[in-house]
């Protein structure tokens, strides 16, 4: 009888070890689903990006997706002496020979997809002069979200110097 105590005793360790070790796994089963959806969250990130371009030939206000995921405009708007405009288009005064996007709610912009909210090709010195005139200074607030609806805000003050 001794022995069949002594097996029992061994099963008995035996048993809470196999709990612990099932335990374990569902931890370690746990923390990488969340490591998991946290990649795939950041995997397809939208990264917005507003920059000027001030060239000889031709002078644009861009923004871009340089993230991996498509970014959905929620919202945008730019200010300008604490006025709201829904579009640059509207903030300058002489439009003549210029080339333009308007930028809706809803749209979206595909990974490294550019778009051009203004555009003027072989601008003459008077057409820039009115440009910078007009756009510097002018902040861009945009709302916009990624593939799993996360929304990210971003702001920047045009500047073409």
């Amino acid at each position: 009888m001794i022995s069949h105590r002594k097996g029992k005793n061994n099963m008995d360790i035996i048993d809470v070890l196999t709990l612990i070790i099932a335990f374990g796994a569902l931890l370690t089963s746990i923390a990488t689903y969340h490591k998991q959806n946290k990649h795939n969250e950041l995997s397809v990130l939208p990264i917005c990006e507003i920059y000027t371009e001030n060239f000889d030939d031709y002078m644009a206000v861009n923004i871009e997706n340089r993230g991996l995921g498509f970014m959905k405009i929620n919202d945008v708007y730019f200010e300008k002496n604490s006025h709201k405009y829904n579009n640059l288009i509207d903030i300058i005064e002489d439009r003549t020979d210029l080339s333009y996007n308007l930028l809706f709610k809803k749209h979206v912009i595909k990974a490294d997809e550019q778009l051009k909210l203004i555009y003027v090709a072989k601008p003459s010195q008077k057409v820039k002069k009115t440009i910078i005139e007009n756009l510097d200074g002018v902040i861009v607030r945009i709302s916009y979200s990624d593939a799993y609806n996360k929304t990210y805000s971003f702001s920047l003050e045009i500047s073409f110097l």
